[in-house]
């Protein structure tokens, strides 16, 4: 299941209140930082699934009463009977039609990257199509030689060959040397600054910079489901990717006296 954000996902008709009252409710891991916010999110899955699955089936209804009451404004409005009210009905219903076929659309291409998640990787019919579809749009039909155009396969091969071969070729043994002081390096500040830990000002940036409707990593969540409830899971990634860099810097810091 993927899940989005704003208003071209599943998650798009919650509340922000009502994600923090289901991750109140999310068993969590004070020990593990990162064990602790996959359990919150494998939850809420759970609840987003079953809580999707009664919207859609709502959905379904409410899209016929819709056009049946849209069927009935129109008999209105051609009959001459049409009154601001009644126009003004119809605007709504016609709103309410669109946002729930918007909802619709944005399920398929969630479906579709479903499928690129599941079986793209694997050695199936589909993986095996998409790589030769990628490896025809790639392919190199013929070259500019001398000014020449050539599609012979083996005047090409040796043209690259050629052009690899010169170019990593054993360098000569004169090399240039630079002897001269760099005026430009990092102060002390800014050295301290690179190894000190990030902060959440920084994370959301680095959030906000990444798509909102980029196909989701492993736990099925795009950036934009991110974006949308920041303020009510932002403590826990923030924790989660303390506690990666900490355990990250800590097994460096071992390795690295080991080796000396």
């Amino acid at each position: 299941m993927v899940v989005g954000g704003g208003d071209g996902g599943a998650v798009g008709y919650t509340t922000t209140s009502n994600l923090g009252s289901k991750l109140k409710d999310a068993p969590g891991d004070d020990s593990n930082a990162i064990r602790n916010l996959c359990g919150k999110l494998k939850f809420l899955k759970v609840k987003i699934r079953a809580w999707y699955a009664d919207y859609r089936n709502n959905s379904k209804g409410s899209v016929t009463n819709f056009k049946e009451e849209l069927r009935i404004l129109d008999e209105l409005i051609d009959k001459g009977n049409g009154s601001d009210e009644i126009v003004n009905n119809r605007l709504e219903i016609l709103g309410k039609l669109q946002q729930v076929n918007k909802a619709q659309a944005s399920e398929v291409a969630q479906k579709a990257k479903i499928k690129w998640y599941v079986e793209g990787d694997e050695n199936t019919k589909f993986f095996h199509g998409m790589l030769n579809k990628k490896r025809s749009q790639l392919n190199i039909r013929g070259i500019m030689i001398n000014g020449t155009w050539t599609d012979n396969p083996k005047a090409v091969k040796q043209e690259f060959f050629q052009h690899f071969r010169n170019r990593f070729d054993k360098p000569p043994d004169q090399n240039a040397h630079i002897d001269m002081p760099f005026p430009n390096s990092l102060s002390t500040d800014q050295q301290k600054d690179l190894e000190c830990m990030v902060s959440k000002e920084e994370v959301k940036r680095a959030v906000w910079d990444c798509g909102t409707d980029k196909s989701p990593g492993p736990d099925g969540f795009t950036f934009g489901f991110y974006r949308h409830f920041w303020s009510t899971i932002e403590n826990d990634v923030f924790e989660a990717i303390k506690y990666f860099l900490h355990v990250v810097k800590s097994r460096r810091d071992v390795i690295r006296r080991l080796l000396l």
